[in-house]
This record gives C-alpha cells, structure tokens and sequence, in this order.
C-alpha cells in the first residue's frame, strides 16, 4: 500500500507540474513581447490627462559646434518660446536616449549607416517619452505661437498674426510643405516640426514600429534609403498605418498637420515652379537673400524652415 500512495501522490505532483506549466506557456503566448516596445516611465501619465509638455527639443552633433547661421536660428525660438524648457541634444546624448529607453531598438539604431538616420529616429522618442515641440535647428520661429497651440486669445501675444487656425484639438502635430504639380496632391508630411502635446501618444509607437520594420530598406540613393527608414516617407508609411489602425479622433486625440502657409511657406519642391522667390534652400542663400527671405514671410507666418540639409548636399 505505501508504495501505491507514493506513485500515486508522484503521478498527481506531475500532473500539477505539467498543468502549471501548460498555463504559464499559453500566457506567454498572449504576453508576447512587441517587436519594438520602449520602456514607459514609471511616472507615465496617458496622453489624455496630466500637464502639457512645454519643451523645445532640438539636436546637433555637438552642442559645442553649432554652425553661426544655426545659432541665431536657434535663438530665435529661446524668444518665440521663453518659458519653456530647451533641451539641446548632442550624439552622445541621443545614444544614452535609446540605451535607456528602447534598448529593443538599439541594435537597429547602431546598424545606420547614415548619421541623419540616427537623428531622425530618436527625435521620435523626445515625443514619445517626454512630449514638447520638436524642431530642426535649420528652422527659423518668426513669432511666437503658443496660442495657436493652447488656444488663447491673439491679443494676449505681441505681433501675433491675427489670422489663425487654432491647433488646440490636435494632440500631435507633424510638418507639412506644399508641394509643386496637380491641385489636390496631397502634401508633403516631413518630420522637422513636430509637436506632442503630452507624452506617451501611441501615433509613435507606431512610428518606432516602422522604423524597426523598415531598418534594413535600401533605396536607389541614400536621399532615398534616409527617407524610406527614418525620414519623410517613413513618417507618411507611419501616419497612415496609424490611421488604419485606429480613430485617431477617439481616445488619445487627433494627429494632425502644422499648416505649410504659417509653418513651412518656403517650398523647396513647390520652389521648382518659380515660387521660392529670395528664398534658396540647401543653406545657398546669401546674407541679403536670407534677410529677403525672411522679410517676404514675417507677416503672415510662424515658422521659416529653410531646408539646409546639413547632413547632405548643403552648406554648414
């Protein structure tokens, strides 16, 4: 008899054992990580609720060697923006960035060949992990435009253009640019400005996804294989897989465009056509060209991009 109990007691021990581990691999299963998934921050707040993100994200390869023309364009938003947080971002800086928050995608982040490509990727989680405004150092701010954000009254902002659309509904904000052909094209989604109006939106896990999806891409050119990876073409794949995906109107608010007139007039593709006027991208303008340009565009916009390209074919 004490022999049957024992094999009996070993035979109900091991069916426990295997009953606990079939459950513990179906949960697994369920529990799969995501390809890309960077860490919330313990103090995570949804993008619904909490404080709005009032910073200034901006990058260069060494905060220390900013080209003088880049200065006073960063300059410019110290003014545009004078209580809010400006973060200036080195390589060095964006690399401990992605160690500590997606160390799932470091591997990839490392893999580009190009130096723009890093730039661009980890711009994505300034937004994702810490909200604000996001904006390439080759972008001029004309005048202030927090109330065309928050929705307050234009009176209350010195030379503030009167004629506004206000973006108080958008929850993340992306550039546009106008772009030269057949009435009606769609334009051209870039990502030199961009805005998260808190932190944790899901519009850029969606954005990493891609980016970790699409990491081994190689285009015709590197022009190509930059935009297809990181930059513009990426960010358009991104924005409509998003769209697809969910209602971008419901639970964590709309993901919309900057207007390109009042964020981006200067067209470097609509430009083609004649319409660029003293305005000349690839930082080819003169002193008196640059000031011309600037002139032609102060009264009815917030922001001038120039379109530098400093990582490429422009000028520095």
């Amino acid at each position: 008899m004490p022999c049957r109990h024992q094999l009996f007691s070993l035979l109900v021990a091991g069916m426990v054992a295997f009953t606990l581990i079939f459950l513990l691999l179906v949960q697994s299963q369920h529990q799969r990580k995501p390809l890309l998934q960077p860490q919330q921050p313990a103090d995570f707040i949804p993008p619904t609720a909490g404080p709005v993100a009032r910073i200034v994200h901006q990058s260069w390869r060494n905060a220390d060697q900013i080209p003088t023309r880049f200065t006073a364009w960063r300059a410019s938003w110290l003014s545009c923006f004078p209580a809010w947080n400006h973060w200036l971002w080195s390589d060095e800086d964006n690399l401990l960035l992605v160690r500590d928050k997606a160390p799932d995608f470091l591997d990839h982040y490392l893999r580009y060949t190009q130096s723009i490509q890093r730039a661009d990727s980890v711009r994505y989680l300034y937004l994702y992990h810490y909200g604000g405004l996001y904006t390439d150092l080759d972008n001029e701010c004309l005048q202030p435009f927090e109330h065309v954000l928050f929705s307050q009254a234009a009176s209350q902002i010195n030379k503030s253009i009167a004629d506004y659309q206000s973006l108080s509904n958008c929850s993340v904000l992306l550039s546009s640019m106008r772009r030269s052909g057949r009435p009606g094209r769609r334009p051209y989604v870039e990502n030199s400005l961009m805005f998260a109006r808190r932190r944790g939106h899901p519009f850029w896990l969606t954005v990493l996804e891609a980016m970790a999806e699409r990491a081994r891409l190689v285009g015709v050119t590197v022009q190509e294989t930059v935009d297809l990876t990181t930059g513009p073409q990426l960010l358009m794949y991104a924005l409509e897989r998003y769209g697809k995906a969910r209602d971008m109107d419901a639970e964590h608010g709309q993901v919309c465009l900057f207007p390109a007139d009042q964020f981006n007039p200067f067209s470097w593709d609509a430009g083609l056509g004649g319409e660029a006027g003293p305005c000349r991208d690839l930082n080819r303008m003169t002193d008196s060209e640059l000031l011309a340009c600037r002139a032609r565009h102060r009264s009815a916009a917030f922001v001038l991009q120039f379109h530098a390209q400093s990582w490429g074919a422009g000028k520095i």
